[in-house]
């Protein structure tokens, strides 16, 4: 069977992830922070309403095949469509690998308190930037910095909020489990940024690209584009 990642120019970073997952230790939980997978071009006007497309939900089954199959998986998503799509279509590569997963916590968009003002900044941010991967770069640069007007929510009480539901799901998991989070990314940046200091690459957070963590005495491991490191617990 042909694969989808290796044939798209956003797969390499997701491939990198499943390749990171087999560096895990064993019998120690983790916890993958992602972005949902591939949609069509973005419209701040309707942004809650784009769906997956076809092929990025094959990809999405295909990297749910990729996942060792000693873990036990439970999946969040935020309760935008296109991130409920992007874990189901990972539960049936899973699935298709004998692990039957756990649907879990489904999130609000915690990110935008005013979705009219909200909208009106991103329009505004889309078109004085050269594209929609420098659009949400700027966006995450500036609401990490505090500089998004209140129609957003702080992104540091954002980022404290995930960083205590992750410690939470690493203290309740079997020793073998695995949390998976699909989500934006700009919430994966905000992440990277708040927890690690890692500012979003010149290329942003592609589809199904995100980070990989796992508890280590007083510390954890952090798996981000190929990179292995230690970092304080967030």
């Amino acid at each position: 069977m042909k694969s989808v990642l290796k044939s798209v120019d956003w797969g390499k970073p997701a491939l990198s992830l499943l390749e990171s997952l087999y560096d895990l230790e064993p019998d120690k939980p983790a916890v993958l922070h992602i972005r949902h997978t591939e949609r069509p071009p973005y419209d701040p006007d309707i942004s809650n309403q784009l769906l997956c497309t076809i092929g990025g939900m094959k990809a999405a089954v295909e990297f749910g095949r990729g996942v060792p199959p000693e873990r036990v998986v439970r999946l969040h998503s935020t309760k935008i469509k296109r991130a409920e799509q992007t874990a189901q279509s990972i539960g049936e590569g899973l699935a298709s690998r004998g692990i039957d997963p756990t649907y879990s916590e489904r999130f609000d968009d915690l990110m935008i308190l005013d979705s009219k003002n909200a909208s009106t900044y991103l329009s505004e941010n889309l078109k004085r930037s050269r594209g929609e991967v420098e659009a949400s770069i700027n966006f995450t640069d500036d609401w990490c910095a505090g500089l998004t007007p209140p129609a957003f929510c702080d992104s540091k009480r954002f980022a404290r909020f995930f960083a205590d539901h992750t410690i939470a799901s690493l203290e309740g998991a079997e020793p073998s489990g695995l949390d998976i989070y699909v989500t934006h990314d700009v919430w994966v940046g905000c992440l990277l940024w708040h927890w690690f200091g890692i500012t979003t690459p010149s290329d942003g957070i592609g589809f199904l690209d995100g980070f990989l963590l796992q508890p280590r005495e007083g510390a954890m491991t952090l798996w981000f584009r190929g990179e292995k490191r230690i970092v304080e617990s967030p």
